[in-house]
């Protein structure tokens, strides 16, 4: 076995070979009643590897030490800097201050990465928390944060993995709607699209306030037709019936909301209204 030291161009990719050989001793050991009662870490450990080799390099240069990987602390470092809103630049900066490293730690990738390195470990944190754009693993983010955000309502319906609809009601909304009776006579929808890389079209739902515009809530839909606006319309309805008595607010809401459209959401809301509660116009 030979060691790859990795060396990186601008244009292309090279490696380049130090030619450092080394053995690899494998044992598997038996795993039997009598040898588990004289180890008992032999059921789990039953292979043992030994490395034996002596480098023809040093350890210590900048070049070998930007071989070596993340330590698990440092990237538990990061994952925090990144929770707290850090951008990749401000938490590798942070985190050389915090340190105060020495020139020798300073190249030492496994507790201070590049920004490269910095970069990728943000991609990670965002997947296990946020989940990657589109797919599964956004709806599985989406979900979980809606069990654990109790100030915060989110009814999310999705179909064949790529259409869906999510409602979105906080609890500034929640009390808009309890509180604010204009919320019940005229409601100003509007869509925008092309919010990002998915096409996702935003619908906030306002009504007139003391202060201004007050928000009532926030429609994520994947398309901008009759579909999505139903499908959003219903979780709304979900996510108002299970907290207050809304049949009469509701049949009011969804009478202001058609009135005040434009012909484009006219023709949604109104099929929508009428065959789901019978409203008529």
């Amino acid at each position: 076995m030979e060691l790859e030291l990795g060396k990186a161009d601008r244009t292309v990719q090279l490696k380049r070979y130090t030619g450092c050989e080394f053995e690899v001793d494998l044992r598997i050991k038996p795993v039997s009643k009598i040898t588990v009662q004289r180890n008992k870490y032999r059921a789990e450990y039953p292979c043992f590897i030994v490395i034996k080799g002596t480098h023809n390099h040093s350890l210590e240069s900048a070049m070998g030490l930007r071989q070596l990987r993340v330590l698990p602390e440092t990237r538990e470092e990061l994952f925090k800097y990144f929770e707290m809103a850090f951008t990749r630049s401000q938490a590798t900066r942070i985190h050389q201050e915090k340190l105060n490293f020495n020139l020798t730690d300073l190249a030492n990738h496994g507790i201070n990465p590049s920004l490269r390195l910095s970069a990728w470990i943000r991609e990670v944190w965002l997947t296990e928390n946020h989940g990657q754009l589109s797919g599964e693993s956004m709806f599985s983010a989406i979900k979980k944060y809606a069990e654990i955000s109790e100030a915060t309502r989110i009814e999310l319906e999705v179909h064949d993995g790529a259409t869906f609809a999510i409602i979105l009601v906080t609890d500034l909304m929640m009390r808009c709607h309890q509180e604010l009776k204009a919320s019940s006579e005229v409601v100003f929808v509007d869509t925008t699209s092309h919010e990002d890389q998915l096409n996702t079209a935003v619908t906030p739902l306002l009504c007139a306030g003391p202060v201004g515009a007050v928000p009532l809530g926030i429609i994520f839909s994947s398309s901008q037709d009759e579909i999505g606006y139903k499908r959003g319309f219903q979780l709304l309805k979900k996510v108002l019936k299970s907290s207050v008595e809304f049949d009469n607010y509701w049949l009011q809401f969804c009478k202001s909301s058609v009135s005040q459209q434009n012909d484009k959401y006219t023709t949604y809301l109104t099929k929508l209204v009428e065959e789901e509660w019978s409203i008529h116009y």
